[in-house]
């Protein structure tokens, strides 16, 4: 049974210490009112983890800003889907270019 994100309270559990640290890396760009999502961590087990890390970081921290940059999917079905449930303006399309000699 998953664990739920808001439910983060430390035990001799070693599982739910684990759970108790969600972990993020974001980086904002005031001059074009943009922010990145570029990491994101938690365990998959806790239901609602990176909800909670996208919510809790817009809420705290993107106020003024037009975009929240998730970036890259990597091709993975569920991140994918995932950032599509955040209802995005718009996807840019990815291109891979290689210099020739």
């Amino acid at each position: 049974m998953a664990k739920k994100a808001a439910d983060t309270s430390a035990s001799s559990n070693s599982k739910a210490a684990k759970a108790s640290k969600i972990e993020a890396v974001f980086n904002k760009n005031p001059e074009l009112k943009n922010a990145v999502a570029q990491i994101e961590k938690a365990f998959g087990d806790v239901q609602g983890a990176y909800t909670i890390i996208n919510q809790e970081f817009a809420k705290h921290n993107c106020q003024d800003y037009t975009y929240i940059n998730r970036e890259d999917d990597s091709g993975q079905e569920g991140l994918r889907k995932a950032k599509k449930s955040y209802n995005p303006a718009f996807q840019v399309e990815k291109y891979a270019a290689k210099l020739l000699d």
